[in-house]
This record gives structure tokens, C-alpha cells and sequence, in this order.
């Protein structure tokens, strides 16, 4: 039986990686759906981190400025159906390079358009422009082994935290999750967890339980940072 204190410290569930139909061509749920989703499952808020390099679903045609207006499609349609549910959304981005993904938290539409060599420029060097910027970078699923990964790639001095726990990766390919956490523990990163959800039913819920509710995304970070539980 959990104490008074532990339910009320479980409230704030906060989910730190999920995708969009409309930003994600991996996607297969909505916005609007997937903050439906969550609020459904008791989350106090999400961070909606869609693929802007490589599985996106904005016209890769276009021009740096309107693809970037595309991308937050999904945040924006997410946030709208938050700010009626009740669920606080906020805005991320996964980056990938070589099938290797990094969620990055607290920069928005300034960083992008400032940055649209984003998918030409080596991973450190990109990663080297998020912290010199003041975003938080955790490595999504370190050790997720597909054929279009090119190889697994560690970057412990460019990261902020580990992916400990992806959802995804709990019901297809859970010993990689092992794995993230000995690198995490290895070499004394901050543990994180995400569901990676692209559709209901995709992943095993997961995420990061923090002691209130966040302010903001920058809140949510600091929260992460002084060691936000992970679920």
C-alpha cells in the first residue's frame, strides 16, 4: 500500500519523448490524440519531440523558414488540446544523425531557424551549438540496434542524459534498456526515461515523476536534472 505522500508524488507524470502524424511521418496519432492519450493516463504534461531531421513528415522540399513553420504542427495542435485538457505540452525536437536520436529540450523555433545546416554538420559539432544555446540533450534509446542504424554511437561529454528506460524499447528489445542504464551509471549521466510513443499501444508508458508540477519546460529540465524518478 503507497503512502499519502508517494501518490501524491506520482502525480506528476511527465512524458519526455512522443510523436505526431502531423510533424512525424513515423506518426500515427495526432496531437489533439495524443494529449487525449495522456491526460487519459493520469500524465501532469508531455514533451513532443518530433523528428525534424530524417523521419519527418514536412515536404522536405521546402524552404528552411516553412519547413520549420510545418514542423510545429504537431506541438501546436498538442498544446491546443492540452490547454483544454488540463495537460501542460511542451516543445522538443529529436535529432538524429546516423540513426542515432537525441532528444533535445528547452530551445524552440529561434534555435531552429538559426540552425538549418542542423542536418549537414557533424553530431558533436551540433550537439556542441544545443549546450552552447542552454538546451538539454538526452540520448534516446543508446543501444536500439535496426538496420538503418548505422552503428552505436556513445557521446558521453556531449550529453546530458540517458534514455535508462524507452517504452518502445520495453516491449521489443528490453535488454537494451539494461544497457542504457549501465552507460548512464558508467559514466555518472543523468537517468531519463521516455516512451517513444508513435500510436496508442506502440510503447509501454513510461517517463520521469517529478515532486510538482512544472512551470515550465526549463522547470521540467531542473527537475530532471536533480534526479525526477524515473517510471
Amino acid at each position: 500500500m503507497r503512502c499519502a505522500l508517494c501518490v501524491e508524488y506520482m502525480k506528476f507524470k511527465y512524458e519526455t519523448h512522443c510523436h505526431t502524424s502531423e510533424s512525424s511521418a513515423c506518426g500515427r496519432i495526432s496531437g489533439r490524440e495524443l494529449a487525449e492519450y495522456y491526460a487519459a493516463n493520469g500524465y501532469a504534461g508531455i514533451c513532443v519531440t518530433d523528428h525534424v531531421i530524417g523521419n519527418t513528415a514536412v515536404p522536405r522540399e521546402l524552404k528552411w523558414k516553412d519547413k520549420i513553420g510545418g514542423f510545429f504542427a504537431g506541438y501546436e495542435t498538442a498544446k491546443t488540446a492540452g490547454e483544454r485538457l488540463g495537460l501542460d505540452v511542451f516543445f522538443g525536437f529529436e535529432h538524429s544523425d546516423g540513426g542515432n536520436d537525441f532528444l533535445i529540450l528547452g530551445l524552440g523555433r529561434e534555435f531552429m531557424l538559426k540552425n538549418s545546416d542542423m542536418g549537414k554538420v557533424g553530431l558533436k559539432e551540433f550537439l556542441r551549438r544545443v549546450r552552447a544555446a542552454g538546451g538539454f540533450i538526452i540520448h534516446a534509446h543508446p543501444f536500439k540496434e535496426q538496420p538503418w542504424i548505422e552503428s552505436i554511437r556513445l557521446v558521453p561529454g556531449f550529453t546530458d542524459a540517458v534514455e535508462v528506460v524507452n517504452g518502445a524499447e520495453t516491449l521489443y528489445n528490453p535488454e537494451s534498456n539494461g544497457r542504457a542504464l549501465w552507460y548512464a551509471n558508467e559514466y555518472n549521466l543523468i537517468k531519463a526515461g521516455g516512451s517513444d510513443t508513435h500510436a496508442v499501444g506502440y510503447a509501454a508508458l513510461t517517463g520521469v515523476a517529478a515532486p510538482r508540477r512544472a512551470k515550465d519546460i526549463n522547470d521540467l529540465i531542473a527537475m530532471i536534472r536533480e534526479g525526477a524518478e524515473v517510471i
